[in-house]
């Protein structure tokens, strides 16, 4: 009887010196695991990363033993998810089975999440939540949006999350940055909803942080940490 091979996915880098600008929900770059391979990691090295109406990143493992990979952009200036189509523009990671989630690392001088545009690393399962680590001048977190051809609402945010039916812990969050700004309904939070332990959030700030206002569907704009929280209560609602 034959062997099954244990083979990694493979690894996405990209380094281009202008802007890259990817735009709708059928566009994604994705580095996935379906078993007990590890995940591939997608690094970017660029002037300015934009996704909007509904691009994204993605790295996981779906079910197996393997672990996720990392999402790791360095920009020279911009770095800015905005916007939803039938999903939000965002970068994920996230573990559905054994393996654990991988990270989210970010530099750039500008950080935007906007208009329903989300930053996630997630575990669902048995596997630990990835971490989210920022080094940015600044990072404007504002607004929310409905999905298309739905009455799903999306808010603009930085999360990471151990899912209700998890029992992996969260991931931690760390923002080191000159100013922070969060406008109508933006959140920045880490949280379980099963039996696994919610992660920190530490933010070391030179300047002002901002926390202001009301968004879609009455959500307030907060930095969170929490237990019992629902799948429903920091992603789409």
């Amino acid at each position: 009887m034959g062997i099954t091979p244990v083979l990694p996915s493979g690894n996405i880098s990209i380094t281009v010196k202008d802007d890259i600008i990817l735009s709708g929900a059928d566009v994604e770059i994705r580095a996935d695991t379906s078993g007990d391979g590890a995940a591939g990691n997608i690094a970017i090295n660029t002037g300015s990363f934009f996704a909007e109406n509904g691009a994204g990143l993605s790295t996981g493992n779906l079910r197996g033993k393997g672990s996720g990979g990392n999402i790791i952009i360095l920009a020279e200036d911009i770095i800015s998810f905005s916007g939803v189509g039938t999903i939000p523009s965002s970068a994920l990671v996230a573990t559905a089975a054994e393996g654990n989630s991988g990270s989210i690392i970010f530099n750039s001088r500008l950080l935007s999440i906007t208009d329903g545009a989300q930053i996630s690393a997630d575990t669902l399962s048995t596997g630990q939540g990835g971490d989210i680590f920022i080094d940015a001048e600044q990072v404007l977190i504002e607004g929310g949006n409905f999905l298309e051809g739905s009455n799903k609402a999306s808010v603009s945010g930085i999360f990471a999350t151990s899912q209700p039916e998890a029992d992996g812990d969260s991931g931690s969050i760390e923002l080191q940055i000159d100013t922070l700004t969060m406008n109508s309904g933006a959140q920045l939070a880490v949280g379980t909803g099963g039996s696994g332990d919610a992660g920190d959030i530490l933010i070391t700030a030179t300047g002002p942080i901002l926390v202001n206002g009301i968004g879609i569907e009455e959500i307030i704009t907060e930095i969170a940490a929490e237990t019992g929280m629902t799948s429903t209560r920091c992603r789409v609602l």
